[in-house]
């Protein structure tokens, strides 16, 4: 479906859940539909081990800009791609990642991106809107009533969609 719905136009962007996508998806969104992805990298993934080490070399840490989020720090950490290698890597893109470390609990979380034009605030704050986006969602679903539809058959949800014209949880 990411690959021909409708809601999708280029210079949106997609995010995700942790590790929703597969690399060559999120290659693809990139290279054919100009869509960048935002993600959260598992703790197992070598990507995201690569991303810690290569910011705690670094060490060039910055203010997080979410002021409720005191003992966090941030760091951009560019050219990831190389860490989280797809089946065909000649087709992959490029990654960067928005390295969050919590001081308080000595942990590490890291957001990739294919928008590599993005800063670290820019990767970090983009991502914070994911929240608000399904609260959104929730209450699209509860409050607004949406006729109950249990079809997971990509012909029927196509058409439905077609014909009732529902709202999709699409950010611009």
């Amino acid at each position: 479906m990411l690959k021909t719905t409708s809601c999708l136009h280029e210079n949106d962007i997609l995010m995700n859940d942790r590790g929703f996508l597969s690399r060559e998806m999120t290659s693809y969104l990139k290279t054919e539909r100009r869509v960048d992805t935002y993600l959260p990298a598992r703790e197992n993934m070598t990507i995201f081990q690569e991303a810690v080490k290569t910011a705690a070399a670094n060490g060039k840490w910055q203010k997080h800009p979410n002021p409720k989020r005191k003992t966090q720090k941030i760091q951009l950490v560019t050219d990831l791609g190389f860490f989280w290698e797809s089946g065909a890597p000649e087709m992959d893109v490029p990654i960067n990642a928005c390295v969050v470390h919590d001081t308080k609990t000595d942990k590490f979380f890291v957001f990739m991106t294919t928008a590599t034009q993005k800063t670290a605030h820019q990767i970090i704050n983009t991502y914070e809107l994911r929240p608000e986006i399904e609260e959104d969602f929730r209450q699209m679903k509860d409050f607004w009533k949406p006729e109950d539809f249990k079809s997971t058959k990509y012909n029927y949800i196509t058409y439905h969609n077609d014909i009732d014209r529902l709202p999709l949880p699409c950010a611009r």
